[in-house]
């Protein structure tokens, strides 16, 4: 789930970090806001830093182009289409508060889609096809940041700044505008270029994994006691068989 506020039209009284609920013990904390905060870290270091995370990430993608085969070439601008129906989407998304039926509605356009309205395309010549579109459009992102980082050059420590009389004042207001805007571009590309969709995905891996892992064991322990033999005692642990039933503890 996602807040139904952007980072626009929230209250501009401090950090946005400090604005969103991220805490493990907030019940409003959403995992959208954790990501969002970690896409808002790269602010705090320095410019020079951020121009070699654009160099590294444009050499990737020199190097992924000079990789791939030219075939794939022709399915990469597909999915160009694709990710203009997902920027619809996103904007869809943010108009009516964020409804979660148009982010998996997103994620299926992205990530399924194509192999359906393409049958002709191979599974892998989709994944690489992908590949480069994420790749270049962290290019993309990483460029769009750093232009605008020289040209507001946002501060994250805006509210430490002195106030002593007004024209300090006023350097403060400028300070808080110019790095609110920063944040609500850093949140627009995190949306709309795709990083969040793939966080999801990472997500529900690791919940398919998890998933997965338990029932392994779950099966194991109902056959033989295998786990519970193992982990706690070998008096858990029966003959093998399918799904024998074990007696329960008799004082």
């Amino acid at each position: 789930a996602a807040p139904k506020l952007s980072v626009r039209n929230m209250a501009n009284h401090g950090p946005l970090e400090d604005a969103l609920h991220t805490g493990i013990k907030d019940a409003q904390s959403t995992l959208y806001e954790v990501w969002l905060v970690q896409a808002l870290q790269h602010k705090r270091g320095s410019k020079m830093l951020h121009f070699v995370t654009l160099l590294w990430n444009f050499l990737l993608f020199a190097v992924l182009l000079g990789l791939v085969q030219a075939s794939v070439f022709t399915w990469v601008w597909n999915f160009f289409i694709f990710f203009a129906a997902h920027c619809v989407l996103m904007e869809l998304w943010r108009c009516f508060e964020r409804p979660e039926v148009l982010v998996l509605l997103a994620f299926v356009v992205v990530f399924f889609v194509p192999l359906v309205v393409c049958p002709e395309m191979y599974v892998a010549n989709a994944l690489l096809a992908f590949i480069l579109l994420v790749q270049g459009l962290e290019v993309v992102k990483c460029f769009a940041l750093l232009v605008l980082r020289l040209w507001l050059h946002p501060n994250a420590y805006w509210t430490k700044m002195p106030d002593r009389d007004e024209a300090d004042l006023e350097k403060k207001k400028v300070a808080a505008r110019n790095n609110r805007r920063y944040d609500i571009l850093v949140e627009y590309l995190y949306v709309n270029f795709m990083t969040y969709e793939l966080h999801l995905f990472r997500a529900l891996l690791i919940l398919f994994l998890n998933l997965a892992a338990q029932t392994v064991l779950v099966l194991l322990d109902a056959a033989c006691g295998l786990h519970s033999c193992l982990l706690l005692n070998r008096n858990l642990g029966c003959a093998l068989g399918c799904f024998v039933r074990r007696k329960g503890y008799e004082p």
